[in-house]
């Protein structure tokens, strides 16, 4: 190749590399000023991989530069320039120094060091227990002094649960920005999202960070509409709607009409805040659509009009729900509503419903919680419909086990209410959590902590506490599966003709009562291992058996039977 050539070849693979190097300064410059206004104050870390490519360009670009100089604009060969051993060292140290050179300019510009793992967003702490995070790890710190001296809620009263406090002061202080991670969830479902038919008093697409008051008394109308590529902060802002939806599906599928609602690609970040809905059809915070981000941290959230939620979120809608009060107060209004291929996680909240076929959770989608503190004066605390979801540790709640529309009388129910045509199962994992069933309760008597009605339910317990609840399962025209690990039930199964139970007792779990007494299905199983136990109060008739134990020494039978096709195996 002619020394030209070369030259050429040379300069341009420098001028190239240099280009590179500018635009990779530039792309980690723009990622962390969006950084910073999402998370102002936050300390940030750039991805270790910026700096891998700045230094890799600066290494190639000082290279080029010293091949130049080393080999008098190619004159030498690279045989007559490896040959001199001034010429070899500037070869060698020549690349080091240029991406030594590099990545110390990418910090000065971008202004922070590479990241060597994932920051966490954990949110705070309270004396008395901590949040755990799967996602994030822990961490600990002073809750913030300041709280809103010049706005109170309006909530109702908290009755039959004295461990329940709606004193803002004790509620999570955390005050970072979180965007909840976006899982990946199946595609949506075929229907068609009318969010594009929201407004909004104040409708923002852009950033802003937002104090005031501010309210609504149109049908229709949030208070705050959050659309395009919005990111919005609110501070102690205060938010009172008022003014019923015009179609109840408007409100049920889709959120609009809430008081703060964010749509498609947008997000809002609301900080010690205050929301008030009062309206048929009007919920209290929504995200509706792909990528719709909101993080409620530490705010009161209240919604007095019927057929309404507290928290909402559709079509791929992803909310984090941290500190603070959520109280419904009217009939059919859930306080958490992830609806399909939606999710709501939520940590440490106080939670309260006081109306009728008003469950702290209806989920069609995914609900994560930890360290809940709830309580229902009248309805029960979980209805799952078909490929909805609820996980949940550490919590305390008291329930009045009442749904009203079908008679059934439960903690957790399963069941269609939407009627959609899914038959996928709802899905239910508890964990370390207590419950019991208010004394006042009409439901006292008789309610179970697990119905069925109509679908089919996956149920995993571990180390959950049960407190006067006199039944433990029932199931009427559909399948409940239930695996125990180092769990404890108690009280009767009740299975109809028309479906199917399934009951797996492993690592020193128990269970004592009785199973399908009255023969009534033909499709039921029990496992049991080495290390759980059965204590009979009446006849199980069963279709399958299986006991690790080959003597049974881990069953008491007070005088009962179990059956397994008539015969008595037991």
């Amino acid at each position: 190749m002619k020394r030209s050539a070369k030259n050429y070849l040379t300069v341009c693979v420098g001028l190239l590399m240099i280009y590179f190097l500018c635009l990779a300064i530039l792309a980690g410059s723009e990622e962390q000023n969006a950084f910073l206004r999402l998370h102002p104050g936050q300390t940030t870390e750039i991805s270790l991989w910026w700096y891998i490519a700045m230094g890799l360009c600066g290494a190639i670009a000082l290279l080029c530069l010293a091949w130049m100089i080393v080999s008098k604009r190619n004159k030498l060969t690279f045989a007559q320039v490896m040959a001199r051993h001034i010429d070899l060292a500037a070869i060698v140290i020549s690349p080091v120094l240029g991406a030594i050179v590099a990545v110390a300019v990418g910090i000065n510009a971008i202004g922070s060091l590479p990241e060597m793992h994932m920051p966490s967003f954990q949110n705070n702490t309270n004396p008395v227990a901590a949040v755990n995070d799967s996602e994030a790890s822990q961490s600990t710190t002073e809750a913030s002094q300041e709280e809103s001296q010049s706005t109170e809620v309006s909530q109702a009263p908290i009755e039959n649960n004295q461990d329940i406090s709606l004193d803002t002061s004790q509620s999570i202080a955390d005050e970072s920005h979180y965007i909840p991670p976006i899982p990946e969830l199946p595609p949506l479902w075929p229907s068609t999202n009318l969010i594009t038919k929201a407004q909004g008093i104040h409708t923002i697409s852009d950033i802003q960070t937002l104090d005031g008051n501010y309210s609504s008394d149109q049908p229709d109308y949030s208070c705050l509409l959050a659309k395009d590529t919005a990111q919005i902060t609110t501070d102690h802002a205060v938010f009172n709607k008022t003014g019923s939806v015009s179609d109840g599906a408007l409100a049920s599928k889709y959120g609009i009409n809430a008081a703060v609602l964010a749509a498609d690609s947008a997000s809002v970040n609301m900080l010690s805040s205050i929301v008030t809905a009062d309206g048929d059809g009007a919920d209290g915070v929504a995200v509706n659509g792909m990528n719709a981000t909101a993080a409620v941290n530490n705010c009161d959230v209240t919604v007095k009009g019927v057929n309404s939620s507290a928290y909402f979120a559709a079509f791929q809608g992803q909310m984090r729900v941290s500190g603070g009060n959520g109280i419904s107060t009217a009939d059919s209004s859930p306080l958490f509503a992830p609806r399909s291929t939606a999710s709501i996680q939520a940590d440490m909240v106080n939670c309260q419903t006081n109306g009728n076929l008003s469950p702290i959770v209806r989920a069609s989608g995914a609900f994560t919680a930890t360290n809940l503190n709830a309580n229902t004066v009248i309805s029960s605390f979980g209805q799952i419909e078909p490929g909805g979801s609820i996980m949940m540790s550490d919590s305390k709640f008291t329930v009045g086990a009442i749904q009203s529309d079908t008679g059934h009388q439960g903690i957790f129910i399963f069941d269609n209410q939407d009627d959609t045509q899914k038959q996928e199962p709802g899905h239910l994992s508890l964990t370390g959590n207590e419950w019991m069933i208010n004394p006042a309760s009409a439901a006292a008597p008789s309610a179970f902590s697990f119905v069925v009605n109509g679908a089919s339910a996956q149920i995993d317990l571990t180390s959950n506490t049960i407190y006067q609840v006199p039944q433990c399962a029932q199931v009427t025209n559909g399948k409940m599966t239930i695996n125990c690990i180092s769990q404890a039930l108690a009280g009767p199964v009740l299975i109809d003709e028309a479906s199917s139970f399934e009951l797996n007792l492993t690592s020193n779990s128990s269970f004592n009562g009785y199973i399908n007494q009255d023969q009534s299905s033909q499709n039921v199983i029990v496992h049991l291992d080495g290390t759980s136990r059965l204590v009979l109060t009446g006849d199980c008739y069963l279709s399958e058996f299986n006991n690790d134990d080959p003597a049974n020494a881990n069953i008491t039978t007070n005088g009962f039977h179990i059956y397994v096709g008539g015969n008595a195996v037991v």
